[in-house]
């Protein structure tokens, strides 16, 4: 089991197998990986691999960010009641999705220096799936 930290929140990431009742998510469907805030733990299937297997560890990052920065509160304030969750799931696949073509741009632009911009963890993920 690894994790990492973001604002200061430990998050342990768990590879479970893809028929582990842990991976039913709030709204009682049974999906790939589940970010549970309470215990701060990421449990992602253990079929899993490749591209896809950083897809939903990115998304799954990104709930843990919402969480560990405050930014629930946000789409609270922002969302109404009924849209709440779809607009926390369209961030998390924003970040999933488009994340690694903002830090390569990023990278482009900075070089070396990029390692300031571009999360180390993600980094090592991207070094990693390739």
């Amino acid at each position: 089991m690894g994790g990492f930290t973001l604002n200061g929140y430990f998050w342990a990431v768990e590879f479970v197998d893809p028929m582990d009742s842990l991976l039913i998510d709030r709204e009682g469907d049974h999906t790939l990986a589940t970010t549970d805030p309470t215990d701060r733990t990421v449990r992602i299937s253990s079929d899993l691999t490749g591209g896809m297997l950083l897809r939903v560890l990115l998304h799954e990052i990104g709930h843990c960010a919402l969480f560990s920065f405050g930014l629930l509160e946000d789409i609270r304030r922002m969302a109404r009641p009924e849209y709440r969750a779809e607009m926390e799931e369209w961030a998390c696949n924003l970040i999933a999705d488009y994340g690694l073509a903002i830090f390569s741009a990023a990278y482009s632009v900075l070089g070396e220096a990029a390692i300031e911009v571009v999360p180390y963890r993600i980094e090592q993920i991207m070094r990693g799936a390739a």
